[in-house]
Order: structure tokens, then C-alpha cells, then sequence
């Protein structure tokens, strides 16, 4: 059965067991609620409006599926089945016993570029519901297009069922346009038939390539947190991290990131979401946030350089304020924006505001803090401990496959970045929205004294909100998103 499909948001993956709520609001509609087995929700549809087929509809689907003997019979009550389109270059099973993704990878340069090119639109189109490939523009951003982080997963699922690779299902949050997802997907092709290769040629003497090198301290930063050793794997990787390539001020103009956009609106103060510095995080982070804002306000992520592999990370606070600083203002255009950080992401945004008051134009409208700490304020291994717990389970319900050695190096390149720097007065105004419910332990509750001790202390307004450190960017996504709303619309008045 045909239908109509409303805000639909996904907030976690990999649960074995849903549990799904339906519900009426309107005549027509529907809305759904999907939990795991523990309650915690896992997507959710505002709305769902269903219609009928009747049997010439019926019969005009099943054959545009050409599939007559199996299309569905209006009387027998079964719905109709949706045949999802097929990419042409690569759906045909070739001759030799290769599979379609092994033909691929087999292709010269410039063919595969143009299969993978010719799938990642044929899939996109198919999912977003567009008529023809065409559709779908070479550089412009998925999110742009109509995707949201349900139909991203559902695109990630098909592009590593077709290319039999395991994306991560925040993988288009990373590669958000077609042309950096097949410059992606030429790059991993490209590397797995090398190895393929190298394990060949290896048989039968006595040696074997080390696959787990570049990622063995992705192995140990976890066994230093399944032992209780967090401060040493902390430290392994602040240690690690001085061998990356490093940018400093002067060529900061180098290594600008490209803004992901999420949401498109009318309004005219746009949002610059900054992420946190933990390994997992990235544009994903904000979905649930920008959700909020569909329709409303043009709200984008700009990605933290070092994260991805070929990244430099930025030698200090200054270098990482003047390529953040740059990349706001090349993509403001002439209007008002405010910029957004979670955590020490907010951290962020107060030096990049810093650094924009200096250079004297476009300078932000207003700060958002969402639950950033103090620069300095220590926590309790405790404390520690649950967060970095938080961290690894939030990975495995985004499919796992996230955390790597460049993921990891750069977040304690960060850790030792954030711990140098000291915040200056700004004039910019400020609103720190401090969540309300205390972090998630293993073993009980944290008390009052041994939370995270969320304040700033510099001229800011307090906005509370429900929700913990991580939730309020999840499942209170939306409580948190209303309260920056509102106060943007004050700060007018």
C-alpha cells in the first residue's frame, strides 16, 4: 500500500528486537514509535498517511515492476510491494563467477569512477523517490536533496550491499555529496583489491600482511577502557596524535572544511553546528537536532579538521579558530548566523567566535553552548569512565565500524589542543542550555557532587533542559532545539 511518509528520524541502529508503537492523529494518518527491547527509541514517524490501490493501480504497478505473477490482488487485502530501483552498471551478474562488486573493483580509473557515479545516483534517486538519476545533482549535499537520517541508513545499506563494503551508517554524514561518496568508494575498492592482492602473493611464505597495524591502537585505547586504565589510553592517544601531519595559522586557508548541510528554511538567522571532540562524533551528531528546524532555519555542521584520513589536525587553538573562522563566513552569504557547539564543541565555537570578533565583520548574532563544561574543570574517573562508556555504546547503535586509528589520534589531539587553551571575554551574546538529568553508570547513579559540573564563566544566559549530557542531543533533541529557538527569538526582541 502506497503511503506518504512524514518526519521520520532515526536515533539509534543494530537493535535485534523492536517494539513498534502505532497510533492515530489525524483520519487519514498515522504516527510510529519504534523502541528497542530496553525502550530506548530507535525511529520515529510524525506522520503516515496511507492510501488505497485499486485494481487498475494495481495492475499499472505490477507492470512498471514487470512483475505480473507476483503483483498483489486488491480483494486479498495484501499491500503492494515497492521494487526499489537497481543500479544498471553493476546490477547484472557478469560472466566468470565475480560478483557485481569484484567487476567493479576490476574496472580501469575512469570507468569505475563512472559505475560508481552512475550507482550512488541510480541509489539515491530510488530512495528519495526521484524519477531518474539525473535528479540527483553531483554536488550537492544528500541533505540538501530531501535525505534525513533514516533514508541515510537505508542509502548506506544499499551502497554496501552493491559494493560489498561495511559503511558505517553515519557514513553519509561524512560524505555527504555524491562526488566525495565515490572518491570514498574508489579509495576503499582500491585498497581492498591491494590487499587482496598482497595476501596472495603472501601464501606459502611463511609470512602474512599485518592487517591490524594501522588500527591496533583502536584495540588497545579499548582494552585500557575494558581494564579501568582510561588515563592511560588517554594518554596513548594525546601521545599518538603528535605524529599526525599538523597545520598551524599561516596555511590554515588549506585545510577549510566543506559545511554539511542538514536543514533548509526561510528564516534568516542560519545555525553553524560545531561537534564534539570524541571519536564517534561528526555532522551525525547534530541530525536529531537539526530535525527541529526542517522547513525553518538553514542549519549546517562544520566538520573538525583531522578526523578523516588525509586530514592535518590544527597545531593549536588559534589554527583551528582561523580555518573554522573561514569556513563560517565563506558559507554565511550576507546574513545573520549563529553558531552552536555540544560539549567541548561549544568550547569551539566560543574560540571561533573569538577569532571572528577580531577580524571585525559578519561577526555572529549569538553563541549557543549546549552542555559545555569549563575549559579545566576535572572529572572524576568515575565520570570519565561513564562517558567514555556512553561513547563506545553509541558507536555499536550506529552500526560499528566508526572508531579508527584517525578517528582516535585526532580526538587526543584535541584533548591536548582544549587543554592549553583559556577562553577570552567576547561581546558576542551567549546561552549555555545545561542539561538536567544526571550521566548513566553501570553501577547506579552519580551523585550531585560527581556529575559533570556544566557553568560558564563568562556573561552567558542559562537555558535548562531535560536530559543528560548525551540525550539532550538524542532523544530530547527536540527540547533542546526549541530552547535555542526561543532565545534567538528573544535575543530579537
Amino acid at each position: 500500500m502506497p503511503a506518504t511518509w512524514r518526519g521520520v528520524a532515526l536515533y539509534a541502529a543494530g537493535a535485534a528486537t523492536l517494539r513498534v508503537r502505532i497510533s492515530g492523529t489525524e483520519p487519514d494518518a498515522l504516527t510510529l514509535r519504534v523502541a528497542d527491547a530496553t525502550g530506548a527509541p530507535v525511529a520515529s514517524v510524525n506522520s503516515l498517511a496511507l492510501a488505497r490501490l485499486d485494481n487498475e493501480a494495481l495492475k499499472m504497478l505490477a507492470e512498471v515492476a514487470g512483475a505480473d505473477d507476483r503483483a498483489p490482488s486488491a480483494a486479498s487485502g495484501a499491500p503492494a510491494v515497492r521494487t526499489p530501483a537497481r543500479p544498471t552498471a553493476v546490477a547484472e551478474q557478469p560472466a566468470g563467477g565475480l560478483s557485481p562488486a569484484q567487476r567493479l573493483a576490476a574496472l580501469p580509473a575512469a570507468q569505475q569512477e563512472a559505475a560508481l557515479l552512475e550507482l550512488v545516483r541510480t541509489e539515491a534517486a530510488a530512495v528519495l523517490g526521484h524519477a531518474s538519476p539525473e535528479e540527483i545533482e553531483l554536488h550537492h549535499g544528500f541533505f540538501e536533496l530531501g535525505l534525513n537520517s533514516l533514508t541515510a541508513v537505508e542509502l548506506r545499506n544499499r551502497l554496501s550491499a552493491a559494493v560489498e563494503l561495511n559503511l558505517p551508517n553515519a557514513f553519509l554524514f561524512d560524505f555527504s555529496t555524491p562526488t566525495a561518496v565515490v572518491a570514498h568508494l574508489r579509495r576503499e575498492l582500491t585498497e581492498r583489491a591491494a590487499a587482496r592482492r598482497v595476501a596472495v602473493g603472501s601464501e606459502g611464505t611463511g609470512s602474512a600482511p599485518d592487517v591490524e597495524v594501522r588500527d591496533g591502537i583502536v584495540a588497545l585505547f579499548r582494552e585500557s577502557f575494558a581494564t579501568g586504565r582510561n588515563a592511560l589510553g588517554n594518554d596513548m592517544i594525546m601521545a599518538a596524535s603528535r605524529l599526525r601531519p599538523t597545520f598551524g595559522v599561516a596555511s590554515a586557508a588549506e585545510h577549510i572544511p566543506d559545511a554539511v548541510r542538514l536543514t533548509a528554511g526561510d528564516a534568516t538567522t542560519r545555525l553553524f553546528c560545531f561537534p564534539a571532540v570524541v571519536a564517534t562524533a561528526g555532522p551525525q551528531q547534530y541530525s536529531r537536532f537539526a530535525e527541529y528546524f526542517r522547513g525553518r532555519r538553514d542549519v549546517s555542521v562544520l566538520p573538525l579538521p583531522g578526523f578523516m584520513r588525509g586530514d592535518f589536525l590544527p597545531e593549536s587553538m588559534d589554527a583551528l579558530a582561523e580555518v573554522l573562522a573561514e569556513a563560517v563566513l565563506r558559507n554565511a552569504e550576507d546574513g545573520p548566523y549563529v553558531l552552536v557547539g555540544h560539549s567541548a564543541g561549544g568550547q569551539i565555537a566560543h574560540a571561533v567566535t573569538t577569532r571572528l570578533e577580531k577580524m571585525g565583520e559578519r561577526r555572529p548574532a549569538g553563541i549557543a553552548l549546549l552542555d559545555a563544561p569549563w575549559p579545566g574543570d576535572d572529572v572524576s574517573e568515575r565520570v570519565s569512565t561513564a562517558m567514555l562508556g556512553v561513547v563506545f555504546d553509541r558507536e555499536e547503535k550506529l552500526g560499528g565500524n566508526i572508531m579508527n586509528a584517525t578517528r582516535l589520534t585526532a580526538m587526543g589531539g584535541y584533548h591536548h589542543i582544549l587543554g592549553e587553551w583559556h577562553p577570552e571575554v567576547i561581546e558576542t551574546p551567549a546561552v549555555l542550555v545545561r542539561a538536567t538529568e544526571p550521566l548513566p553508570v553501570t553501577d547506579g547513579t552519580l551523585n550531585g557532587d560527581e556529575g559533570l559540573h556544566i557553568g560558564w564563566n563568562l556573561d552567558h544566559t542559562a537555558r535548562p533542559v531535560p536530559g543528560n549530557h548525551f540525550s539532550i542531543m538524542e532523544e530530547h533533541a527536540g527540547s533542546t532545539a526549541e530552547a535555542v529557538e526561543e532565545w534567538i527569538m528573544e535575543s530579537k526582541r
